[in-house]
């Protein structure tokens, strides 16, 4: 009753009803009216500023330092519910928001870390518009769902979007393949493996019935990498030379490239060292080429812990800290962490305990920052080596159950067996930590 009064004054206030038509707009976004989408609004009112202005007066907005106007929860849920907005400016709200997912950064290249905090605050705006409109999809719609779950991949991952879209797509093969795909590919953010076997799987299916071998390859390609990492090493290596053959075919060097890239990756699981180094070189000779910092980086981190694999210290922390550097600038704060927690493996091994020690504390906070679930299991365990190393047996054995926990609850086996050997015998030295990655 209160906020129907509320607007019934500011309607006899404001006969042009231009301020009740900003409130409704400002009502879709729960993270508020920011200055650049205000402004992009200009053109299609009378006086934008008397109509925000007005709602102030009336304590239906307020607004902060930074312009952004914003409305309280009960306001915006009644707003939506009773004063809808007109479907002229709805869809031009719709239209800029568009924009901004189109313009959202995927790649990490150096210019990633400065677009992502322009763009992180329209994020939870985005959203909600999207899922205003999955019932209705349309290309541009799939299209904006598409880039904010790869931006958010990188940082949050969030399945909340793509999930809403999947059931309204069912009737277009290749938009229920693209959404399934990122289905697949947050479930792989989120340390789901299972589940995104099963999206890569019958994304690939809907992409091979649509005739796209190009998005059917890169379902192969990524169904490999939870493959990996379940130690199902064989079933990773079978999708990874099909997708490179179908590359092959297309003359897709980035494609080889990436392929070769998660070849080294695998045949360094599989203990086959010369041929890691091999795939993991001529995979950064192409990223280089193709100018992909991010995907030439990754080759040297990998480079380096398979130099660690083989006590090359020397050698791995070279490619370690060359890889961070650039994971720094492009602000690839899970990247930095894993090189951090590599070096800090290293530097344990050399016998250096407080400088490993430091390193993996640093990494550790990082992935807590990210919630990455499997870097902190990740450091847990490594830690627990370190304790050991420093006859703290009761503290290694807590960080070995802490790591324990969450491998068991992702399904991953051989760190479980390495982890539960440790806790039986913490004082036995266990051979396996160079699998421990």
């Amino acid at each position: 009753m209160s906020i129907e009064l509320s607007i019934k004054m500011l309607l006899a206030a404001d006969n042009t009803q231009e301020s009740l038509k900003l409130l409704s707009l400002c009502s879709m976004l729960p993270d508020g009216l920011r200055h650049d989408v205000f402004e992009k609004l200009r053109a299609h009112f009378h006086c934008i500023d008397l109509a925000r202005d007005t709602l102030f007066v009336y304590a239906l907005i307020s607004v902060e330092s930074d312009c952004t106007l914003r409305t309280l929860s009960p306001i915006r849920h009644f707003v939506l519910d009773r004063h809808p907005a007109k479907p002229n400016h709805r869809d031009t709200l719709f239209s800029i928001y568009f924009e901004i997912a189109d313009q959202l950064p995927t790649d990490m290249d150096e210019r990633f870390k400065e677009r992502a905090i322009v763009a992180a605050p329209e994020i939870g705006n985005l959203s909600s518009l999207l899922i205003m409109l999955v019932n209705h999809p349309s290309q541009q719609v799939v299209d904006a769902v598409d880039k904010l779950t790869q931006f958010s991949s990188h940082r949050q991952p969030s399945l909340t979007v793509a999930l809403a879209l999947l059931p309204h797509v069912e009737p277009y093969p290749e938009w229920k393949a693209t959404c399934t795909k990122l289905i697949g590919t947050t479930h792989v953010a989120l340390d789901n493996y299972r589940d995104a076997i099963a999206c890569f799987s019958n994304a690939t299916q809907l992409f091979l019935q649509a005739q796209n071998l190009s998005e059917a390859a890169w379902c192969k390609r990524a169904a490999a990498s939870p493959h990996r990492l379940l130690a199902e090493t064989d079933q990773a290596e079978l999708l990874l030379s099909e997708a490179h053959h179908i590359y092959a075919t297309l003359s897709d060097m980035f494609g080889e490239a990436m392929c070769r890239m998660d070849l080294g990756h695998l045949m360094r699981a599989k203990n086959d060292y010369p041929a890691a180094i091999e795939h993991l070189t001529a995979a950064r000779q192409t990223f280089t080429t193709l100018q992909k910092p991010f995907l030439a980086s990754r080759c040297l981190e990998l480079r380096g812990i398979v130099y660690l694999d083989q006590d090359n210290f020397d050698s791995a922390v070279a490619e370690l800290d060359a890889a961070r550097s650039v994971y720094v600038i492009l602000g690839a704060q899970t990247n930095v962490a894993q090189c951090m927690r590599f070096i800090g493996i290293t530097r344990r091994r050399q016998g250096e305990l407080l400088l490993a020690e430091k390193l993996l504390l640093e990494a550790e906070s990082m992935y807590a920052d990210g919630s990455d679930r499997l870097g902190l299991a990740s450091c847990a365990l490594q830690l627990g080596y370190l304790r050991r190393d420093q006859g703290r047996s009761e503290q290694a054995t807590t960080l070995y159950k802490s790591a324990l926990r969450v491998f068991e609850d992702l399904n991953l086996e051989l760190e479980v067996q390495i982890c539960r050997k440790l806790i039986e015998s913490v004082n036995l030295t266990v051979p396996t930590d160079t699998n421990s990655s």
